[in-house]
């Protein structure tokens, strides 16, 4: 049998993404509120005030990435199982988690899908029940390299190759 070891996730890219868009929000909503509150007559206050625009734009920006956007990722997989996690970092304590813990037997088939437009790419994965319901899910990577969707993609593979 072949050995399969593979862990992957993306804490370190969420972390540093989420980082930048907040050191963004920072500079570019809460800075220039406090210029237009506590300096008003100053030149700068009075651009800002008068620009309110880049402000709000960058809100939005701001939530749209932050609650939207990112999702955090965790795969593992072993010689048993395959183990998927997926979930928004800031809305991870409103609603569940989305994940799955099965064994190679229960996968009966897998698609990876590239966006283009988005930060995310998919893993969508197609699961034998016990009780012999088909059940899809599907779970959002975001900033997953080229490199570590292949190593998905090879690892899926064999596990659906060694199971027929």
């Amino acid at each position: 049998m072949h050995n399969i070891k593979l862990f992957i996730n993306n804490k370190k890219k969420v972390f540093l993404l989420i980082s930048g868009i907040l050191i963004l929000f920072i500079s570019v909503v809460l800075l220039p509120f406090w210029f237009i509150n506590y300096f008003p007559l100053s030149r700068f206050g009075h651009f800002l005030s008068e620009n309110i625009i880049y402000s709000v734009i960058t809100l939005l920006i701001f939530l749209f990435f932050v609650l939207k956007s990112v999702y955090y990722y965790n795969i593992t997989i072993d010689n048993y199982i395959v183990k998927v996690i997926s979930y928004r970092p800031f809305i991870s304590f409103l609603k569940e988690k989305d994940y799955v813990d099965i064994p190679h037997n229960m996968l009966n088939d897998f698609s990876l899908s590239y966006s283009f437009f988005s930060f995310n790419s998919s893993l969508k994965l197609k699961i034998d029940t016990i009780s012999g319901k088909k059940i899809k899910k599907k779970f959002n990577l975001s900033k997953a390299s080229h490199k570590e969707l292949k190593k998905i993609n090879s690892a899926l593979e064999f596990i659906i190759t060694m199971k027929k």
